[in-house]
């Protein structure tokens, strides 16, 4: 299974897991074409494999039609040249920031007004320039659905686990809770997605843990689970930008398919 039969496998699925698709997801598959100059041709065969797997390059657009998030994916992407220096580089880059607020996080980084959380191989820090308060009809079930039918997803200690088919960037992973359940629940669950991502190569990746507010907000929220979600921000040492105009003005482009990575998820 592919990215790219996306449409024929939802219309695949049962009536109502295909409805519970088709109200969350659209997705659309096009043909981009273009003309390479003959000067180029050596090198794109050399880079992509053949001249005629770059004129012709399927693309398919996931938008979450709920919370209005959007994949491109195109596989293509993934064998585009970078500029990769290895670990040495990394590590040189870590050695000149010795000394920097990080390295004392308690006197160098502000605290938020409840405080830090301390675990036993990290800290909390607030942000001296805040984003937010704390920086930091539900379709869970029907996503879950979705993604399970689809062989995106997997269950681990009662929470969860799939490859989303719309991604912020690369390999995001999403992890759903039970509603009414703490976070700590999702610990077997984040173990797998971590464990998965070290199986792809991933060195670098971003977490981010949604919960209910932590006081009463007048609202009811005992229907929304604890969730999580990770996403492969690439190799340190790669001098190119994981993010530019596409996914600020309009949606992620997503070279890894998101079947793979739930292979992986599985094994």
């Amino acid at each position: 299974m592919s990215i790219v039969e996306l449409e024929e496998r939802i219309a695949s699925l049962d009536p109502e897991t295909r409805a519970a698709a088709e109200r969350i997801f659209s997705v659309t598959t096009t043909v981009g074409r273009l003309d390479p100059p003959v000067e180029m041709r050596e090198w794109i065969t050399k880079q992509f494999g053949s001249v005629d797997a770059v004129i012709a390059q399927t693309v398919v657009r996931v938008t979450n039609l709920v919370t209005f998030e959007g994949a491109l994916f195109n596989d293509l992407r993934a064998r585009r040249p970078a500029e990769v220096k290895g670990g040495a580089d990394t590590r040189e880059t870590i050695e000149k920031a010795r000394g920097d607020p990080f390295c004392h996080p308690e006197s160098g980084t502000p605290a938020d007004t409840f405080g830090r959380i301390k675990g036993a191989h990290g800290i909390t820090a607030s942000n001296v320039a805040k984003y937010d308060g704390y920086h930091g009809v539900l379709v869970f079930d029907d996503l879950w659905r979705v993604h399970e039918a689809l062989g995106l997803g997997v269950e681990r200690g009662g929470a969860r686990v799939f490859a989303s088919l719309t991604p912020v960037k690369e390999s995001e992973v999403v992890i759903l809770g039970r509603a009414g359940e703490d976070e700590v629940t999702l610990a077997p669950a984040l173990a797998l997605a971590i464990g998965a991502f070290r199986a792809r190569g991933v060195v670098a990746y971003n977490f981010a843990l949604f919960l209910p507010p932590l006081s009463t907000d007048g609202n009811d929220w005992r229907r929304f689970p604890p969730q999580a979600r990770l996403v492969d921000r690439g190799d340190p040492a790669n001098k190119t930008s994981d993010i530019g105009g596409m996914e600020l003005y309009a949606a992620g482009v997503v070279a890894g398919d998101p079947f793979r990575l739930a292979e992986v998820l599985r094994s």
